[in-house]
């Protein structure tokens, strides 16, 4: 009896470490698939183009050229003025954008190709005639994060560490008696909580790293530190519902233990 007693307690103990992980690694990886969806990826591309290129404008001046262009030569791809990018874009596209859509129109465009094909097949700068050494590190955090395959992958990973976390959490309530089933589900939400706390300190360190410039701290503004604020609040609440769980469950196992050793 004793030895099947601490077999299930050693069995109980590795459920509920099992169940901590995939716990963890299921809201980090929830927040990743969001952080890297299209329509995330689109909205801070859109940020940049307006705040800091302002590709209206830049587009603007050019328009007369852009349309007249679109009518003269409709199967012809579009080539960014003064940098001479090919944008995979048919001129006869944009013949139907109005003036003041032409800035979003053709941001959008190179969006989605960049996301969904990746920005080196997409886009080759090698004719651009200028140094992008400086941009290489940008360009190849892009090909790696900022696409279509990752998010799948960050979505699948997502998803398979919320099922195993599910599965292990049946498992574990299954094998914990009275309420040793709160505090062993508390001390798991305690320890997923804890593992949230580090994300102050990076946040604080982004914020450090992107003061001095403006195109980081616009890009961080829009993505990393509003990633790192919603990782931390749903830290947060897996931590304080943890302490509920634990310390009811604590109370709970000397209640009735002072109950128990009350005579009858």
């Amino acid at each position: 009896m004793a030895d099947g007693s601490q077999e299930r307690k050693g069995l109980r103990f590795a459920v509920e470490v099992f169940f901590t992980i995939f716990l963890v690694t299921s809201v980090l990886f929830y927040h990743v698939q969001a952080l890297t969806s299209f329509e995330m990826v689109q909205k801070v591309g859109l940020s940049v183009a307006h705040d800091v290129i302002d590709i209206q404008s830049m587009l603007e001046d050019g328009y007369p050229e852009l349309i007249t262009f679109a009518k003269l030569y409709p199967d012809e791809n579009i080539t960014l003025p003064g940098i001479g990018i090919d944008l995979g874009i048919k001129a006869k596209e944009l013949a139907s954008v109005p003036k003041d859509q032409i800035g979003d129109y053709l941001t959008k465009a190179v969006i989605k190709r960049i996301y969904y094909e990746g920005f080196s097949n997409a886009y080759d700068l090698s004719g651009v005639g200028k140094d992008i050494s400086d941009i290489r590190g940008a360009i190849d955090f892009v090909d790696t994060f900022v696409n279509k395959g990752f998010h799948d992958l960050a979505l699948l990973i997502f998803y398979i560490s919320a099922a195993l976390a599910a599965v292990l959490a049946i498992a574990l309530y299954r094998l914990s008696p009275g309420f040793k089933k709160l505090t062993g589900f508390g001390s798991s939400f305690l320890m997923a909580g804890i593992t949230g706390i580090p994300l102050l300190v990076i946040r604080s360190q982004v914020e450090h790293v992107v003061r001095d410039s403006s195109v980081g701290l616009l890009m961080a503004s829009k993505t990393i530190l509003p990633f790192l604020a919603d990782m931390w609040l749903c830290y947060l609440i897996i931590l304080l519902l943890g302490l509920s769980l634990f310390l009811v469950g604590i109370s709970g196992i000397f209640i009735t233990r002072g109950r128990a050793k009350i005579p009858g």
